[in-house]
């Protein structure tokens, strides 16, 4: 059995947001709050060279499944891992001031501490991204597309040991996204563990074995991709749990 690279246990996230239905009062509106669970006891381990599809209707808690196990934001439960997660996401934060090369550089160095290895890893990110001249163009002047393919070609070098994939393998032309796929998998046959959060069937059966279902914020199936799939097909939208003019529950990291 291959190695064991993270283990999640009883993860839940709440949040608080404002209530629509906050009434009007003499000098107003006064403000009413609603938590909403988006993550509730979800158990789950990965193992080493495993491609891992996420499906899920909007609301499902997909993303926060992902930004959970990414550290990015606060949780209850448990969360180990054999090594640093990476992230990419097609909505990410990045400083629009850089230029492409310089944010790639960027992204690489506060990857790779070995300058000379890291030096190695952006030549081969910024190759990967086929972005040509428009490296040294302002990132302003970047489509949605050209960031997360510029992300994705940073955050996926050096041999990382846990690549979550949310949403972004949407964005780009077939070339670029089949390549990604490539590379991803050559991750996996590398002890690696990938997440990929999809909407295409076709691409999840393709790419990964494996499957988990978030429904309301819960671990619905887990499972082979296909079976996992078909549940996912047969399910009803979820609804997700909000605990009205609730105080917000304290969650801390467990790393």
């Amino acid at each position: 059995m291959s190695l064991l690279t993270l283990k999640a246990k009883d993860l839940s996230v709440s949040y608080r947001r404002k209530n629509v239905g906050s009434s009007k009062n003499l000098f107003g509106l006064k403000q009413s709050f609603e938590t909403v669970d988006a993550l509730k006891g979800v158990t789950l381990e990965a193992r080493a060279g495993e491609t891992i599809g996420i499906v899920g209707h909007n609301g499902a808690g997909k993303s926060t499944l992902m930004r959970s196990l990414a550290n990015q934001i606060s949780y209850s439960g448990e969360i180990r891992t054999s090594g640093a997660v990476r992230l990419v996401e097609m909505n990410q934060a990045m400083s629009l001031t850089f230029t492409g090369r310089q944010m790639c550089d960027i992204v690489v160095s506060s990857l790779i501490k070995n300058r000379e290895y890291a030096q190695e890893c952006l030549t081969d990110a910024l190759e990967f991204s086929e972005l040509g001249t428009a490296l040294d163009a302002s990132m302003r002047t970047y489509s949605k597309g050209m960031r997360t393919r510029l992300l994705f070609s940073a955050l996926t070098v050096g041999n990382p040991k846990i690549v979550l994939i949310d949403e972004a393998l949407t964005v780009g032309d077939r070339q670029f996204q089949s390549k990604a796929m490539q590379r991803l998998n050559g991750i996996a046959d590398g002890a690696a563990t990938v997440f990929i959060c999809d909407h295409s069937e076709a691409r999840l059966k393709k790419f990964c074995e494996r499957g988990l279902y978030l429904r309301s914020g819960r671990l619905f199936a887990d499972g082979p991709i296909e079976n996992v799939l078909a549940q996912y097909k047969a399910g009803q939208p979820n609804d997700i749990e909000i605990v009205k003019n609730t105080k917000r529950r304290k969650t801390d990291s467990a790393r």
